[in-house]
């Protein structure tokens, strides 16, 4: 349903070629600041990035995504990676889908080999990206962006950018009572 909503508001907010349009749902009820930092305690996120929408080599596509989201979250240096060195994220993991379907559910991104297509590239490109613990989504942020014909492109690093800021808020939003000093990572 969230999706649905999502793609009947932004035709109208992407208007103007070479906005970003970020969306992060508020409050991402799974997510503590905690998570981020326990996920991170080794310096680097497994992450999985999905197929090239540009259709170029998967690997050296994940490898730009993944350097483009190094430094864009609040705290520690993290280094997002396909393959950590060490122990790593442990169970925790990122997933970055560019153009997924429609019909495609964030709640889903988060299985073991789950094979979620790349649809072709149109006029607007989508990322949708998940952080999740096993197979348990904890946040969830997109976005969209016009014009974007190749990864190189400053509009496609500041979508990954963005996003990945998004995914991992600084705030808890799990703390009602105001309280905890968690405002920042």
């Amino acid at each position: 349903m969230r999706l649905i909503v999502l793609f009947i508001l932004l035709p109208v907010l992407t208007a103007c070629q070479g906005a970003v349009i970020v969306r992060a749902p508020i409050p991402n009820l799974n997510y503590i600041v905690d998570d981020f930092d326990y996920a991170s305690r080794n310096g680097e996120i497994r992450t999985r990035v999905g197929d090239d929408p540009f259709g170029g080599p998967h690997a050296e596509f994940s490898a730009k995504v993944t350097k483009l989201m190094y430094g864009a979250n609040v705290g520690g240096d993290v280094v997002f990676t396909s393959s950590p060195q060490g122990k790593g994220s442990g169970r925790h993991h990122v997933v970055m889908l560019f153009n997924p379907p429609i019909s495609a559910d964030e709640e889903d991104f988060c299985g073991p080999k789950v094979q979620i297509p790349t649809l072709p590239l149109t006029n607007a490109l989508r990322l949708v990206s998940t952080f999740c613990y096993e197979d348990q989504m904890l946040s969830t942020a997109d976005g969209q962006v016009s014009g974007v014909r190749s990864p190189q492109s400053p509009l496609f690093r500041k979508l990954v950018r963005q996003v990945t800021l998004a995914l991992f808020p600084p705030v808890d939003h799990l703390d009602v009572s105001g309280e905890g000093d968690n405002s920042t990572n």
